[in-house]
């Protein structure tokens, strides 16, 4: 672009300079605008379960990379969980700078390349706050090991770049399943590079050279191995319906995605979007582009141009794709055709510009390099501005460092700050979004009844605190008065008993269910005459408890009369039947009343966690009996 050349000192100080600052805006441990997605991570990386947590929380897509590495410093260095998060993000980001710095020439273009990287415009910076960069990165890499795999003259090195590259690419694609459309893309630029060969009908001979057959081999098992690790990644997290149904959208609703992209446009360049600095950056590309485009001279066909610059064509095609898939993905759509899905497209079309001004000339290269610089700075200054105008804003995480005053805590707030607060000190502080909201662990939910204080955070979900309510099974009442802790308000409450209710409907069991005007919910089970009687009447319903005391209440209905018979025994047991804690016989005589139901109960304590809890009725024979439902209750 230039023939002006940085030192060597220079050109690292500022790409130094560019980085350090970016981590000290956007890096999650100073972000002043964190939200409770991106303490998500955090929290993964204080204790990663493997499989469940290949994927991120309550969900089967993104990728958990930057958590599991993230995990590594957290356990063999001891780093904070938010810093360790912080650090693997930008070393990632880093990374995927350096891969596409190698696609060009000059430094003044890398430095620019830097800034559109680490401080992309206002509107997509999520490039460098969600998995958005960390995605790109992992394309940028994977150009990087195809690229010099091509200047590799040794046959096994060869084959050690393309293994490496394709490793890359399956992660990537794990990661977000965006990345498809590149890997598309790319097998469509490595046909594109073969075609003559396969045109003149070369392609047996171009096979017989062994080098094409292990390269070739190499990608099919490499193929198989990453559809297989992604299909049982899927698996085993939790499934989400509405991602892999209508997954395109209507010519209705892609006229709205456009509709809201338009609106967003023109609350910009009408300086209406909080942020003047991006308007002006708007306007500045909006009239920019075309003078460096009239500037500039390819001195080539179109066509010769293309060949000649393949990473320029992928790139632009990658940003277009992304872009044409991005309008007709009905997940978009439902997420408000958010503008974070199209931080891919901004950045692979920024990189396309860069590579056209290197690779074409220009009678006015000054003029054009300050015209670029001055646009490229107008956008990373969108980027942090606010952050320091009228005044500096701290990170999300120093504001709530009050929360460590609580010592070992568990917090049920909204959505939008549990994950937030538990964040700030995953070790000591666990916290989850209230049973109605968007709860991501319910693992989480569990660990924070195991501590030893709990609180309700008072925000968008509560007006007031109650005397007593109902959280994952738990009832909780309240011990203490609100107070203030980080500009939120707390309360202290306390799990006194958790109560349940199966209904006969929720159980298995043998026999029918029908209409039962005395049961509570209107219906019962009735034992047939048919029965098996090595089968129990009743069963299930397989649940997890904790360590505790229960009381397990059986509703059951039969005809009372005085024969001291065994009409049923009532067991509860654990690990799915294999073991009887107590179990109780029930005779004809031990119901008092026609016509009503009549709670048994069973107590015990159970003396450590246990899965597959039942609660069973095995039946005897003899009159009918009915069964309304089980009521348990922890104390």
């Amino acid at each position: 672009m230039s023939t002006t050349r940085i030192p060597t000192f220079v050109y690292y100080l500022l790409l130094c300079l560019i980085i350090l600052f970016s981590f000290y805006n956007f890096a999650e441990i100073n972000y002043p605008l964190l939200t409770s997605d991106m303490a998500v991570n955090a929290l993964m990386a204080q204790g990663v379960n493997i499989p469940g947590d290949l994927y991120f929380w309550g969900q089967d897509h993104g990728g958990s990379l930057l958590p599991l590495l993230a995990n590594i410093l957290v356990e063999a260095y001891k780093f904070p969980p938010v810093m360790a998060v912080s650090v693997i993000h930008y070393l990632i980001l880093i990374a995927g700078f350096f891969a596409l710095a190698t696609l060009f020439r000059s430094r003044n273009t890398k430095l620019l390349l830097a800034l559109v990287w680490f401080f992309p415009a206002w509107h997509f910076i999520d490039h460098v706050l969600l998995i958005y960069g960390i995605q790109m990165s992992m394309i940028a890499l994977a150009a990087y090991l195809l690229k010099i795999m091509q200047s590799s003259a040794n046959w096994k090195l060869k084959l050690l770049w393309l293994g490496l590259a394709s490793l890359t690419m399956i992660l990537a694609v794990w990661v977000s399943d965006l990345v498809l459309v590149s890997l598309v893309l790319l097998a469509l630029i490595v046909i594109w590079k073969y075609w003559p060969l396969i045109n003149k009908e070369l392609f047996r001979s171009f096979l017989k050279e062994r080098i094409r057959r292990y390269q070739a081999l190499l990608v099919i098992v490499l193929f198989i191995i990453g559809t297989a690790f992604i299909l049982y990644a899927k698996h085993n997290t939790t499934r989400v319906e509405l991602y892999h149904t209508h997954h395109f959208t209507s010519l209705k609703e892609i006229l709205t995605s456009f509709h809201l992209i338009f609106d967003s446009f023109f609350r910009v360049f009408t300086f209406c979007s909080g942020n003047i600095f991006e308007s002006i950056y708007a306007w500045s590309v909006l009239a920019g582009i075309p003078i460096l485009i009239v500037l500039s001279n390819t001195r080539n066909s179109f066509i010769r141009f293309c060949s000649n610059n393949r990473w320029l064509v992928f790139f632009a095609l990658n940003g277009l794709a992304t872009f044409f898939f991005l309008i007709h993905s009905h997940w978009v759509y439902i997420n408000g055709t958010d503008r974070s899905y199209f931080s891919v497209v901004y950045i692979s079309l920024w990189i396309t510009f860069l590579l056209y001004i290197e690779s074409t000339g220009s009678k006015n290269r000054q003029l054009r390099r300050v015209i670029l610089t001055a646009i490229v700075l107008l956008g990373s200054f969108s980027a942090f501005s606010k952050f320091f105008v009228p005044e500096r804003k701290l990170s999300r995480l120093s504001e709530l460092t009050g929360f460590s005053r609580l010592g070992n805590a568990g917090l049920i707030a909204d959505y939008n700050h549990a994950y937030l607060i538990a964040s700030a000190d995953p070790k000591h502080i666990k916290a989850t979004p209230h049973d109605k909201d968007n709860v991501r662990n319910f693992g989480m939910a569990e660990e924070v009844y195991n501590m030893p204080k709990l609180f309700l955070v008072k925000d968008s979900w509560l007006d007031s605190f109650p005397d007593t309510t109902m959280q994952f099974g738990h009832l909780i009442v309240r011990r203490g008065m609100p107070f203030q802790c980080c500009s939120l308000t707390l309360c202290r409450y306390e799990r006194i008993y958790y109560t349940r209710a199966f209904s006969c409907q929720e159980m298995q069991h043998q026999g029918t269910i029908s209409a039962d005007p005395l049961a509570r919910s209107g219906k019962s089970a009735k034992i047939t005459n048919d029965f098996d009687h090595n089968k129990h009447f009743v069963y299930g319903p397989f649940v997890s408890l904790k360590q505790g005391t229960i009381l397990v209440q059986f509703n059951l209905r039969s005809e009372p009369d005085f024969n001291t018979r065994i009409l049923a025994v009532l067991e509860i047991s654990v690990n799915y039947g294999k073991e009887v804690l107590v179990k109780q016989v029930i005779r004809s005589c031990d119901f008092q009343q026609r016509d009503y139901f009549q709670l048994f109960s069973l107590k015990t304590r159970l003396e450590k966690d246990y899965d597959g809890v039942e609660f069973r009725i095995l039946y005897q024979g003899g009159p009918d009996l009915y069964f309304d439902r089980i009521e348990l209750t922890g104390m």
